[in-house]
This record gives C-alpha cells, sequence and structure tokens, in this order.
C-alpha cells in the first residue's frame, strides 16, 4: 500500500512486478513476479525472483536475483548474485559478481570494478568487457543441465506463487467491501453518487492527489518538530487508513462507474455483483505493464478525493 506514491518508504515490498522509467524506489525492493520488469531507480538493494527479470534501470545498492532469465543491462552501485537459467550481465557494476547459471554471458558493456566468479554450462565473457578484479570461471556441459532443471521448475514456482498472491489479496479486498456493502449501503451510496456526478471527476482526483502527497509531508513536518509529534503521528495513521481503505473502495467506485457506461443506469445503488466484479477487474487491470498500475492509480486517487469530500460534507453539517 506504501508504494502507491512514487518515493515509497525504506523497504517495499510490491505484487506489482514493475517499476517503470522515471520512478523513484527509497530503501530496499523485493519485487516477486511471473516477468519483473525494472526500468527505474531503486535507492538501496534490489532483491527479485521470477520467470524473466530484466532490470534495465539502475540500483544504488546490491542486486540479489533468482529466475529463469535474467538479464542486467542497468547500473549497480554494489554486488551483484545472480542464479539461474540464463544470465546476461553488460553494465556498470561497481562491486564485485557472482553468478550461477545454465548460461552465463559478459556482454561487451560490462565494466565490473571488482571480481567475477561465473559457473554455468558454458561462460562466454566478450573481449570488450572490463573486469577490473580477478575471475574465476567455471564452465562445463553437467553443470549447465542441472542449473536448467532447478531454474525450470523455480521459474513455474515463482509464478504459481505469484499468482496465488493475487488471489489472497484479492480476498483481503473481498473482505472489506463485504464490510461496508453490507452493513454501510446508504454511505456507500451517497459516496458513489458524489463521484459519478457530472463534474465531479477532476476536482475528486485531484484532491485525492494532494492529500496523498501532502498528509505524508506534514505528518513527518510535525513530527520532526516535536510538539507536533502526536498529531504528526495521528495524521501518518489516517493517510495509513485512507490508502488501506481505498484500496478497496476504488474497485466498487470502478464498478459502479462500469455499470452507468453500460446499463445507462440514472441511480447511483452500489451492489455486490458490480462492487466486487469492479474490485476484481480494476485488480486485474492494474496487473497490465505500464498503463494498467496508472488506471488503478487513477481510480484509486479519485475514490480517495471523493471520499474525503464527502467526509468533509458531512463536518460542515455537524459543525
Amino acid at each position: 500500500a506504501l508504494a502507491v506514491p512514487t518515493l515509497a518508504l525504506a523497504a517495499t515490498f510490491q505484487s506489482n512486478t514493475n517499476v517503470p522509467a522515471g520512478e523513484t524506489v527509497v530503501g530496499n525492493l523485493y519485487l516477486v513476479g511471473g516477468t519483473p520488469t525494472i526500468n527505474g531507480n531503486v535507492q538501496g538493494d534490489l532483491y527479485v525472483a521470477g520467470g524473466t527479470v530484466v532490470m534495465t534501470g539502475s540500483v544504488v545498492e546490491d542486486l540479489v536475483a533468482a529466475g529463469g532469465n535474467i538479464s542486467v543491462t542497468g547500473s549497480v552501485g554494489g554486488d551483484v548474485r545472480a542464479f539461474g537459467g540464463t544470465i546476461f550481465i553488460d553494465s556498470v557494476v561497481n562491486g564485485e559478481v557472482i553468478v550461477s547459471g545454465g548460461e552465463v554471458i559478459i556482454g561487451p558493456n560490462a565494466r565490473i570494478r571488482k571480481d567475477l566468479v561465473a559457473a554455468g554450462g558454458t561462460v562466454g565473457v566478450d573481449k570488450n568487457a572490463k573486469i577490473f578484479g580477478s575471475q574465476r570461471i567455471e564452465a562445463d556441459k553437467e553443470h549447465m543441465e542441472k542449473m536448467k532443471t532447478m531454474a525450470e521448475p523455480f521459474a513455474q514456482f515463482v509464478a504459481i506463487g505469484f499468482w496465488i498472491a493475487q488471489v489472497g489479496l484479492l480476498l483481503m479486498y473481498f473482505v472489506v467491501a463485504a464490510v461496508y456493502l453490507g452493513l454501510f449501503p446508504n454511505v456507500l451510496k451517497k459516496w458513489a453518487t458524489k463521484g459519478l456526478a457530472k463534474g465531479q471527476f477532476w476536482p475528486s482526483l485531484g484532491l485525492g492527489f494532494a492529500l496523498m502527497i501532502g498528509l505524508p509531508i506534514s505528518a513527518f513536518i510535525l513530527i520532526a518538530s516535536g510538539v507536533g509529534a502526536l498529531l504528526g503521528a495521528l495524521l501518518m495513521l489516517l493517510f495509513v487508513g485512507y490508502v488501506l481503505v481505498n484500496l478497496c473502495l476504488a474497485g466498487i467506485l470502478f464498478g459502479e462507474w462500469l455499470k452507468k457506461m453500460t446499463t445507462k443506469a440514472r441511480k447511483v445503488e452500489p451492489s455486490w455483483k458490480w462492487g466486487l466484479g469492479g474490485i476484481a477487474l480494476l485488480h486485474l487491470i492494474s496487473l497490465v505493464p505500464f498503463v494498467g498500475w496508472l488506471i488503478g492509480l487513477v481510480f484509486f486517487l479519485y475514490s480517495w478525493g471523493t471520499m474525503a469530500a464527502v467526509q468533509w460534507n458531512v463536518a460542515r453539517k455537524l459543525k
């Protein structure tokens, strides 16, 4: 949940297996999926596992990777540890490289500042690659067959584990959505009506974005001031609460939006079918590389802004 902002916290666990170009993750990143792709910047260690791992961005500290196919063409500030079927290293590595695979390829653009230790069925080091430390290379066909035998089921295991995790996450969303749909239908109706009103999309989206950025910044400033530490802690709890709730409610709002677009329904009546269906569909869309996470983020902020606007109206009436 805390990985939603572009700048994440000190340790990030992502089910979304892509770090787009231009995105920065502050601290260590733990990434598991079918095809993890890292095009952005990780300002810490990167631990990644998947069927096919592609790293074209940059890692400030160490990279630890496991998978069927691993390609590293982005810079690494520390060491590289990789285990897999086919491993391709073609970038600047300021530390040492220790790799083991069925096939290991050190490309022409590789610049390894310390030692290279490579074991595989075949190990190829391009003549233009620069190894500034010592080299230890072990290659034999028996090792290649062994690594291939180990890498293929590992890649399948990671892919299956990824989808099991997605199903588990959906079930957690469904539980929260069931509480709202079952106990607070009138609250959801007022919220969805507000969100789907004409001309409400952009103001709600903008308010959601402002809260996502403003709440944690305000909380950190208050905590740093000392005298406002308690208020800052409460704001941070409010921020986390908003994030967790709207991860679920965004799907309900998406479902109601779909119902309005497809059935031309005039009245907003949140239902189990469209609510849970919207959550499942938006979650699947969010897994689509590059475009999907952006659609998910838009509805997340849209939902958040709508909720805040409704709560503000209620607070003004109470006052």
